[in-house]
């Protein structure tokens, strides 16, 4: 309701950009040609390369159960990233629909005393470049601590011209995926290391600006449902700043004609703002379903093989500092996206309070209608759904947790 912040969603398309599935508009530009030669090139290494890397390394490690669990971990990981770019190639274009249709303009909010919409939506906004940046950072921390000592230990040994044949560092490469080559010497094993890790960097662009933009765009509807809230409950104030006449009919007892007109006509704004962001929280679960389910999923497995992962790795060593942060990543991702799940349906449940307090008792039987129609409307939760039955809340985050522990102990048991 307030005019319109540009580029609410920027952070979010910039790691789109990066992770090579984000086009420029403008087709006939040589920039556009550039890019879609990018865009293959890192669809290749991702949906390609990386996916068949990960599936040699299962059948290879399919009789070692030690192995096999952490190759599924990462294999679930690169899962998820392949899954979020194929979905944002498919449904990319709806999904800028809605960031579109967000972002209109048409629904200004004047600010008056304590309620600051464009102040609301800043906020809003850095909240969000601040949680996807939180994203970014963990899966980069991830893999620099998976790459960086042993490529900088092997650049070490490749200057020093030394074999790395017998070093028990420099048996096995950071993850378990396949490589078609022998890494017996310096450079061929910074070779592999860069043909695991370039990928899975790539991926990681994608993989944050889809979350984030999932998460963003929850965190904008929330914003604006609190926006609406101090819409209703300003609502008379800020038509008296627009009146000529008289507030009051000369009853008293009513609003004047000309006040009620204009209260009608932001009831009405206010009405139609909020059809808009139902409408959208809809369309969000419609064409986010598949991706958060299968991220929910996921997740339990991740979090409970990096748990046995963890439980295995002696202390104070880098494949326990990786998986202890590797773990906190995941808790961190599926609990941002419950978070701003769950402060959706709270602003949202706000609502009819707030319509209750819009200073009603003058207005006309139209208005109060107006008003019960719409409190009775959102009496009902405002849920963004996982698989249209996993509701995204702090409760659903708990339950993951639970069930991953669960099934930890299970796949510890049969690990003995």
């Amino acid at each position: 309701m307030d005019s319109y912040i540009p580029n609410f969603f920027k952070v979010n398309v910039t790691f789109l950009k990066h992770g090579a599935v984000w086009s420029p508009k403008d087709k006939t530009q040589r920039s556009y040609k550039v890019y879609k030669m990018y865009q293959v090139i890192v669809l290749f290494l991702t949906l390609g390369c990386s996916s068949y890397s990960v599936v040699m390394g299962i059948i290879i490690h399919l009789k070692n159960f030690a192995i096999l669990i952490e190759v599924l971990s990462v294999s679930f990981t690169i899962l998820l990233a392949a899954v979020k770019t194929s979905f944002w190639l498919i449904k990319g274009e709806k999904i800028k629909i809605i960031m579109n249709r967000l972002e209109t303009d048409l629904f200004h909010c004047e600010k008056i005393d304590d309620f600051d919409p464009e102040g609301m939506l800043n906020q809003a906004k850095l909240s969000g470049i601040k949680y996807a940046c939180l994203l970014l950072f963990f899966s980069h921390l991830v893999l620099g601590l998976g790459y960086i000592p042993v490529m900088s230990l092997a650049c070490w040994y490749y200057f020093k011209d030394l074999q790395i044949t017998d070093v028990p560092t420099f048996k096995t490469l950071p993850y378990y995926t396949h490589i078609p080559f022998d890494h017996d010497t310096p450079l061929k094993y910074i070779f592999a290391c860069l043909l695991q890790c370039v990928p899975m960097y790539l991926y990681v662009n994608a993989f944050v600006g889809v979350d984030s933009l999932f998460m963003n765009l929850m965190n904008f509807i929330a914003t604006r449902m609190l926006i609406l809230q101090g819409a209703f409950r300003t609502m008379r104030k800020r038509c008296l700043q627009k009146i000529i006449g008289y507030d009051l009919a000369p009853d008293s007892l009513h609003n004047s004609n000309e006040m009620e007109e204009y209260m009608m006509s932001d009831m009405k704004k206010c009405i139609q703002h909020l059809q808009l962001l139902l409408r959208s929280c809809k369309d969000i679960e419609d064409n986010f379903q598949y991706v958060s389910l299968v991220q929910a999923l996921g997740t339990i497995y991740i979090l409970c093989s990096t748990l046995l992962l963890l439980s295995t790795s002696p202390p104070f060593t880098k494949e326990f500092g990786r998986n202890i942060f590797y773990l906190l990543g995941v808790i961190v991702q599926l609990g941002l996206y419950c978070w701003f799940g769950n402060q959706l349906t709270l602003k949202a449940a706000n609502v009819p309070i707030a319509v209750w307090e819009s200073q009603w008792l003058e207005t006309r039987k139209p208005f109060k209608i107006c008003m019960l129609l719409t409190m009775m409307r959102m009496k009902r939760p405002l849920l963004i759904n996982a698989g249209k039955f996993v509701p995204l809340i702090l409760d659903t985050q708990i339950a993951v947790l639970k069930g991953s522990y669960s099934y930890y102990t299970v796949l510890k048991g049969m690990s003995k």
